[in-house]
C-alpha cells in the first residue's frame, strides 16, 4: 500500500510519537510511507529514513498567509496525486479537515485519527469538524470505548484504535529513585492537572522529605513560574523539580518509583501506558472511564475519581509507605502494557486499511 500521514507538526506530543512508531512498522511491512508536515519546525521524534517527507507549506508566504488552509489542501492534494496514494491518514482535527478536503474527487481513502477525549471542549470550530466533516471520512479512529459510547450515532463511521506501546517493556528489577513522576506540556497545565497534583503533594510532602515530585515537559517561562508559585503556596517548592522536555523519557521512567496522571481531560493516556511498561507503580485520575480501560483492576494501578485531590494524596501516601504494593503494581502494570504492543496495534491498522480499500 501507498500510505500518507498528514501531521501539522512533529513536536513532542503523543500523537506525533504514534505516527513515528506506525510509519516505521509500516515500512517494515513493505508499504510506501510518506509524511506531510511543517518541515520548518524541528522534529521531536526520529523517523525511519525510508519515510519520504513532503513540506506542508512550500514557502514562508504560504505558512503566513491568511488563506493558508487553501495552501495546505492544495499541496496535500498534489502529493496524493503524485504518490497515487491508497490511504491518507490525518492526525488531529485540523489535519483531518485538510485530508478530507484534499481527497475530494480522488480515489484514495481517508482515515481521520483522533488522539484526545471528545468530552474535552476545544471550541466551536473543532466541534464543527468533528460533528460534520468527519462523516465524510472513510473511517474515524478514536481511542477508547468510553469515547465510542459518548459519541453514539454522531459519528457512525468510527472504530476504536488504541495507541501502541512506545518502548520495550522492562523485565529486570531496577533501582529507583524516591520520586513521583508526571509528564506533559506545562503550557496546558490545567488540562494536565498539574495544579491538582501539586496541591495533593502539598498535603503529604512534609512527611517524606527524601521524596520529590518531578514534572517532565516543555513550557514557557510563564507556565513554569506559575507552577513554581503553586509549589511555594503549599510549601513544597524544595520537593518539586521541573525537568523540562526530555527525549529520554523512558530512561526517566525506569528511574522513577511512582507515576501520576492527573489530567482533567485525557483521550487515552499513552504516557500512563508508557510508565506502566517501564515498571512505574501508577496512580491516575479516571477521565470518564478512559483510564479504566488501561488500568483494569487494583493489581495494575490505583484509579482515583477525577478532581479528588484528597483521594489522590491518600493514594500517593499509600504507595510511598508500602514497598510491597509498589512492587506488585509495577509487575502487573508491565504485563498489562504488553497487550498494547506495537505489532498488535499496527496489525489493527492494516486490517482497517485493507477493508476500506476493498470497499
Amino acid at each position: 500500500m501507498k500510505i500518507i500521514f498528514l501531521n501539522h507538526f512533529i513536536t513532542g506530543g503523543g500523537a506525533e510519537r504514534v505516527v513515528s512508531l506506525l510509519s516505521k512498522k509500516m515500512i517494515e511491512k513493505g508499504h510506501r510511507v510518506c509524511l506531510v508536515t511543517d518541515v520548518s519546525v524541528p522534529f521531536a521524534y526520529q523517523f525511519d529514513p525510508k519515510v519520504y517527507i513532503y513540506p506542508l507549506y512550500r514557502n514562508e508566504h504560504e505558512k503566513r498567509s491568511f488563506i493558508k488552509l487553501y495552501y495546505m489542501v492544495k499541496n496535500c492534494r498534489l502529493y496524493i496525486m503524485k504518490e497515487s496514494a491508497d490511504v491518507l491518514i490525518g492526525v488531529l482535527p485540523l489535519m483531518n479537515l485538510v485530508a478530507i478536503l484534499a481527497s475530494i474527487g480522488l480515489k484514495n481513502k481517508v482515515i481521520a485519527s483522533e488522539h484526545t477525549s471528545f468530552e474535552r471542549p476545544l471550541g466551536v470550530h473543532i466541534s464543527m469538524i468533528r460533528n460534520i466533516v468527519y462523516r465524510l471520512a472513510d473511517v474515524v479512529t478514536i481511542l477508547t470505548q468510553a469515547d465510542y459510547n459518548y459519541l453514539g450515532h454522531k459519528i457512525p463511521n468510527k472504530v476504536i484504535m488504541p495507541n501502541p506501546l512506545s518502548y520495550p517493556c522492562v523485565h529486570e528489577k531496577l533501582i529507583r529513585r524516591k520520586n513521583i513522576l508526571a509528564v506533559g506540556r506545562l503550557d496546558v497545565w490545567k488540562v494536565k492537572g498539574f495544579d491538582l497534583l501539586i496541591e495533593a503533594w502539598g498535603k503529604i510532602a512534609h512527611k517524606y522529605p527524601d521524596w520529590t515530585l518531578d514534572i517532565a515537559g516543555e513550557g514557557t517561562e510563564k507556565s513554569i513560574q506559575y507552577l513554581q508559585k503553586l509549589s511555594c503556596d503549599v510549601n513544597v517548592e524544595k520537593q518539586v523539580v521541573f525537568l523540562g522536555f526530555r527525549n529520554d523519557i523512558d530512561v526517566v521512567m525506569r528511574m522513577s518509583s511512582i507515576f501520576a496522571l492527573t489530567s482533567r481531560y485525557e483521550g487515552f493516556g499513552m504516557v500512563l501506558l508508557e510508565a506502566m511498561s517501564q515498571g512505574c507503580a501508577c496512580i491516575s485520575f479516571d477521565c470518564g472511564g478512559r483510564q479504566r480501560e488501561i488500568i483494569t483492576n487494583d493489581d495494575e494501578g490505583i484509579i482515583i475519581e477525577k478532581h479528588d485531590v484528597l483521594g489522590l494524596s491518600k493514594g500517593l501516601e499509600k504507595m510511598i509507605q508500602d514497598d510491597t504494593l509498589r512492587c506488585k503494581l509495577s509487575k502487573a502494570g508491565v504485563e498489562r502494557a504488553k497487550e498494547f504492543d506495537l505489532d498488535i496495534v499496527e496489525e489493527r491498522w492494516e486490517t482497517i486499511m485493507r477493508k476500506i480499500i476493498k470497499g
